[in-house]
């Protein structure tokens, strides 16, 4: 299993990160969320490029209620999160698109 690494924040108990090992060529701009320990079914979020942000799933079973506080801050950080993934990956983000 791959670090989980940079950490990105801590949010309401929830660790947002960013997989060191991300595929080549890099996925677009996405985030992380699980308690404890950094697992491949953490619950995943794409941000956007306008800043908004679209759940890829949420395999970690966060709770409503918990998503919802999530989802809020995510959007307030997604400048921060697009900066730092272009300053750790080195490389122009790319966005998800439908």
């Amino acid at each position: 299993m791959p670090n989980a690494i940079p950490r990105v924040r801590y949010l309401y108990g929830y660790l947002v990160f960013f997989w060191s090992d991300e595929r080549k060529p890099l996925e677009p701009v996405h985030v992380h969320i699980c308690k404890g320990k950094p697992t491949h079914n953490a619950t995943k979020y794409w941000i956007l490029e306008d800043g908004t942000i679209k759940q890829e799933h949420n395999k970690s079973q966060i709770p409503q209620n918990d998503i919802n506080r999530l989802e809020k801050a995510l959007k307030g950080y997604s400048e921060d999160i697009i900066m730092n993934w272009e300053d750790y990956f080195k490389e122009k983000p790319v966005f998800y698109t439908e």
